[in-house]
Formats: C-alpha cells, structure tokens, sequence
C-alpha cells in the first residue's frame, strides 16, 4: 500500500520524477526478462541433457547398420561369385551331356549303319 501510495505521488510528480519512474520500471522488466531468459536456459539444459541419450543410442545403432550393410555386401559379392561357378558348371554338364549324346548317336549310327 505504501508503495502504491508513494508510486502516484511520483506519478502525480515532476517530469524528472516520472522519467525515473519510467527509467525503474524497465530495469524492473530488464531483470524479469533477465531471469525468464535464464529460466530458458535452464530448461534448455535439461531437454538437451535429456537428449543426450536418445542420440547416443540412434548413433550407436547407425554404426550397426553401417556394419550390417557392409556385411550384406560381402554377402552379396559371394553370392555373384557362387551364381557365376554354378552357371559354369551348368555349362559344362550340359556339354558333357551333349557330348555323351553324341557319342550315343554315334555308337547307334554305326550299330544301324554296320547292320545293313
């Protein structure tokens, strides 16, 4: 109340009186913007400190992934490797099966040649 009092006779007062008055009221809201800002930071703090975990884990498990990609690619590059040595082996059973195939109709050519 005695504050109040003393404001609206300051208020009620001189030019420089009132200038002081006005000069005091935004140091006043100068501090409280001071301490919300710190406020801010504070919590800043907590929310990034709280995050801290979180990041750790998603960059412990992009590591593992890196890795797991990188095994796939070995993988994949055997796999090639094993597809190009069945696709010759292929190749070579279908020659020894032409070739057996040959020498059957050969061996039947002669047999029914030789029979006339």
């Amino acid at each position: 109340a005695n504050y109040q009092v003393n404001m609206q006779e300051i208020a009620g007062g001189s030019p420089q009186m009132q200038a002081a008055l006005a000069e005091q009221q935004e140091y006043e809201h100068l501090a409280q913007d001071l301490v919300d800002l710190k406020d801010l930071f504070v919590q800043l703090g907590v929310h990034v400190e709280d995050q801290k975990e979180n990041v750790e884990i998603i960059a412990t498990k992009v590591e593992e992934a890196e890795k797991d990609v990188e095994q796939g690619n070995v993988q994949l590059q055997q796999a090639v490797k094993y597809k190009c040595a069945v696709c010759k082996k292929k190749i070579c059973i279908i020659g020894i099966v032409i070739a057996i195939l040959a020498v059957l109709a050969l061996i039947i050519g002669l047999s029914v040649g030789l029979g006339k």
